[in-house]
């Protein structure tokens, strides 16, 4: 019963994502699941089991399609594309904006093929802002509309990536997610240096700083909210409040993570080994900075990304 239910809630989550705010939606949606609903029964002889619903769906057909029959033909963007177009181009823009910030923050271009991330050159001019901005937003719009130009001419064949973001949740997950935290809790407040060290003249030199010790308070209230959060999940379920206190959650990830890069590298090769390795030590730190800044700027994308997700999925239940 719950499988059927799931296959059929996440069918109609797609219609109810491409159909947007429009007037009437919930009544048309009632009235697709009861369609859907009689197409099992009758494929099934009286039963609706899941395989009866996998068929009546596959009958209704892809769930842009059946959103563009109750929406009509309004949009710019090939009709079966438009909504799915909005939420990428969204989604892509927020990340772009992310590492704008990060650039200027480290005062340098981050280069992400084909994204160029420029910094702002004068964080106390408006319009030097404004220009960096339109033209992160032109060019992610200029590329979104070309590739989903090159996909639209796949024709029915083309499988369209999923617009309701569906919040993955339930007890099993939530708590190993919760647990994970509560690991990575332990471990860079009491065992860090028993893990993450190397070995010089016999003696054991940590590879963390002092400069992360006023980083570890922030880091530690977030990772305690993410335990709260995933809790809320597990023992609530997926509600309309939840999922915007998921999104400011995500939000605030990515800026401790921006916070984080504007901070002195923390995670050092300490000078005690330097009879061990000559020269290269220099840029044996380099090396590590630059990772751990590589390191920080995937981690603001990540929730960056799912910051946007969670927004969609606040506008849609």
């Amino acid at each position: 019963m719950k499988a059927k239910t799931e296959i059929l809630d996440r069918y109609l989550d797609e219609v109810s994502a491409h159909l947007g705010r429009k007037p009437g939606k919930e009544e048309e949606l009632r009235e697709l699941r009861a369609g859907i609903l009689d197409r099992a029964e009758a494929i099934g002889d009286g039963t609706t089991d899941a395989q009866a619903i996998n068929t009546a769906l596959k009958f209704f057909g892809d769930p842009a399609e059946v959103a563009m029959s109750y929406a009509g033909k309004k949009y710019l963007i090939p009709p079966r594309l438009y909504r799915t177009f909005i939420a990428y181009t969204g989604i892509l823009f927020a990340i772009h904006l992310v590492m704008i910030l990060a650039a200027t923050v480290m005062d340098a271009a981050i280069r992400v093929f084909p994204i160029i991330a420029l910094r702002v050159p004068r964080t106390d001019s408006f319009l030097s802002l404004l220009f960096v901005v339109s033209q992160a937003l032109f060019m992610d719009i200029g590329l979104m509309v070309v590739l989903f130009t090159l996909a639209s001419r796949g024709g029915r064949s083309l499988r369209t990536p999923r617009l309701a973001f569906r919040t993955h949740f339930g007890a099993r997950v939530s708590i190993t997610r919760a647990i994970f935290a509560v690991l990575t809790l332990l471990i860079l407040n009491f065992f860090r240096d028993d893990l993450f060290f190397v070995v010089a003249d016999s003696t054991r030199h940590p590879l963390f700083t002092s400069a992360f010790g006023t980083c570890l308070p922030a880091i530690n209230i977030y990772l305690l909210l993410i335990v709260l959060r995933e809790m809320a999940f597990a023992r609530l379920g997926e509600r309309k409040w939840l999922v915007l206190a998921d999104a400011a959650l995500s939000a605030a990830g990515a800026a401790l993570m921006i916070w984080l890069l504007t901070r002195p590298t923390f995670l050092t090769f300490p000078h005690q080994i330097n009879e061990a390795i000559g020269s290269t030590l220099v840029t044996s730190n380099q090396l590590l900075a630059r990772l751990l800044k590589l390191l920080l700027i995937a981690f603001t994308a990540v929730f960056t990304v799912e910051a946007a997700k969670r927004l969609f999925r606040f506008r849609q239940i």
